[in-house]
């Protein structure tokens, strides 16, 4: 699971450096093509990674800004739900 998130961090960095103005469609993309499941462990492997506790059980999009920002939900066990930004 850590190596998972380590790579979808990794793209989203390289990502960044290379098409900034393309990087937070690409990464929400492919966010958005995985499996619940998966996208569950992927979100919520980045919660717990940057300090934020989450058992995840449900992600919920909910939209993307003007200027290509996707923001997500992520809903965990303990009744919290908790805001990702994909901000490139």
């Amino acid at each position: 699971m850590k190596s998972l998130v380590r790579a979808i961090l990794t793209i989203m960095s390289t990502l960044f450096f290379s098409f900034p103005a393309l990087a937070g469609n690409l990464a929400h993309s492919h966010i958005l093509k995985m499996p619940e499941k998966e996208r569950v462990e992927v979100l919520g492997g980045v919660l717990n990674a940057s300090g934020k506790p989450c058992d995840a059980t449900k992600t919920f999009y909910q939209g993307m800004d003007s200027e290509g920002s996707a923001y997500w939900d992520v809903a965990c066990k303990n009744g919290k739900s908790l805001g990702i930004g994909i901000c490139f």
